[in-house]
């Protein structure tokens, strides 16, 4: 049994690292390969066989794969320039595996404002696929905006299962740590708007925990975005300590379970992204997330991490919010348990969808086995159980 997992994202993260590492553990003995955007650092990252995700890769390899996973990314979107196959490309590949015989499945995806041309090639590639989970219920609207009729799945990032482990003791005179990202960056509007929004929360939590240690600013990822993250992490660093609060710079986590034990040993910390927050989260360390974009919002209520910086703020400002922050470091590490406890039931969907089980015994969102479709209905393949598609979380 061979399988191709395809990971669209054009600037990794070592999270993308993890849920590749996750899928590839469920799935052995299978033959596992993986598709990336930079398969040098993937293959020593996962200890994988990695090709570049292209096209022409992925075609080359359709005689010798039964099933074509895509992981993750945002590949069901107009091209923003994140992806590293486009709409198009996607919707190719995918049909060419399923006029092949091949099994085609969508795990973690998310998708974003389609009309014309590209909603029928969303629609088309989510009705021909044998599972499909979205990454939220955002995505799940645009693909039902499209005409895909819903429930839809939705599941959390594979990612979390390499945070079982529990975290590291806490250090109350720990750094405050603020990883960052050039995107993240750039969201908030720049050095100085990020600075003039977190300087009174660092005011708040050195006024709320006096034992806490200095700012360090760390950069996000590795790979070719390891130059740009540095810069971003930089120029806020250099921008906090002319407004006072001085901070330093440290270069990525190696790993998603480093940066959890990284983040564990802060006293507290402040994410605007999903993948840093996850790890918070999971390390139980007092979180307080800033408001970089919306999925960085959408994250962050799902953790149920307090937010600054947005319509999400609460009333009684960036003191009440830290004193918040500290208070629901336990439920927010209950929060994580239960996302790693969802992102379980889609990977063993999944492993049963890839070992050719008996599917329909698995619930829609009724609580109820839909019926199997017809090879061919509604531009659908195979029959599967796994389809109509219910709810996991």
């Amino acid at each position: 049994m061979s399988v191709l997992v395809l990971q669209t994202t054009r600037h990794r993260d070592v999270a993308d690292d993890a849920a590749l590492g996750a899928v590839a553990q469920a799935l052995f003995p299978a033959n596992v390969v993986a598709a990336t955007a930079d398969p040098e650092r993937t293959s020593r990252a996962t200890d994988l066989p990695v090709v570049p995700a292209t096209s022409a890769s992925l075609l080359r390899l359709m005689t010798t794969v039964d099933t074509l996973v895509v992981l993750g990314g945002r590949p069901l979107q107009a091209d923003a320039g994140t992806e590293t196959l486009g709409l198009s490309a996607i919707y190719s590949v995918a049909t060419a595996y399923r006029l092949a015989g091949k099994r085609v499945a969508l795990v973690g995806v998310g998708a974003g404002e389609t009309t014309g041309r590209g909603g029928r090639l969303v629609r088309q590639t989510v009705l021909g696929s044998a599972l499909t989970v979205l990454d939220s219920d955002a995505s799940a609207a645009h693909v039902a905006s499209v005409g895909v009729p819903p429930p839809f799945r939705v599941g959390p990032d594979l990612a979390w299962l390499d945070l079982q482990a529990p975290p590291p003791p806490a250090a109350p005179g720990g750094p405050v740590r603020v990883p960052l990202g050039a995107d993240a960056l750039a969201a908030a509007g720049g050095a100085d708007a990020l600075t003039a929004l977190l300087v009174p929360v660092l005011d708040a939590v050195r006024a709320q925990r006096p034992s806490a240690g200095d700012v360090v600013v760390q950069a996000r990822r590795r790979g070719e975005s390891a130059g740009d993250d540095l810069d971003a992490a930089d120029s806020l660093a250099t921008a906090l300590t002319a407004a006072g609060a001085a901070a330093t710079v440290e270069p990525a986590a190696p790993t998603l379970r480093a940066r959890r034990d990284e983040l564990g040993r802060s006293s507290f910390a402040l994410c605007g992204d999903p993948r840093t927050l996850m790890a918070a989260a999971a390390a139980g360390v007092p979180v307080l997330g800033w408001a970089a974009d919306a999925r960085g919002r959408a994250a962050a209520r799902e953790l149920e991490v307090p937010l600054v910086g947005g319509t999400d703020d609460l009333p009684g400002g960036v003191e009440l919010a830290v004193e918040t922050a500290a208070g629901r470091a336990g439920s927010v590490h209950s929060a994580a348990r239960r996302h790693v406890a969802a992102a379980g039931d889609v990977l063993d969907l999944l492993t049963l969808l890839v070992s050719e089980g008996d599917a329909a015994t698995h619930p829609t969102a009724s609580g109820a086995a839909g019926p199997a479709p017809r090879p061919g209905e509604d531009g659908r393949s195979a029959p599967s159980g796994l389809r109509p598609p219910g709810v996991t979380r």
